[in-house]
């Protein structure tokens, strides 16, 4: 629980979308996140394919590239932000 409210608690700070998604995937100076970060090591895949719809131009999607899971992102605007695993 307490890696939950590290990561709301940096997902909610007054700070740019783009720092808080690097703060947030691989740490940076000012994350209120601690040690607790959103990348490939911590982040599970489900092994099912996806399809991932963007909806507004501050969406972060992570998706799987793979030859088991071939996950399909669609609407994704240019200022969107995709993590691959």
């Amino acid at each position: 629980m307490s890696a939950l409210l590290a990561l709301l608690a940096e997902w909610g700070r007054n700070a740019p979308y783009q720092t808080r998604v690097q703060d947030l995937f691989a740490g940076g100076s000012g994350r209120l996140n601690g040690s607790t970060l959103l990348n490939p090591a911590s982040v599970l895949l489900s092994g099912a394919v996806d399809q991932l719809f963007a909806a507004s131009a501050s969406d972060w999607l992570w998706f799987a590239d793979n030859a088991k899971v071939v996950d399909q992102v669609n609407n994704l605007p240019s200022s969107g932000i995709v993590t691959f695993e």
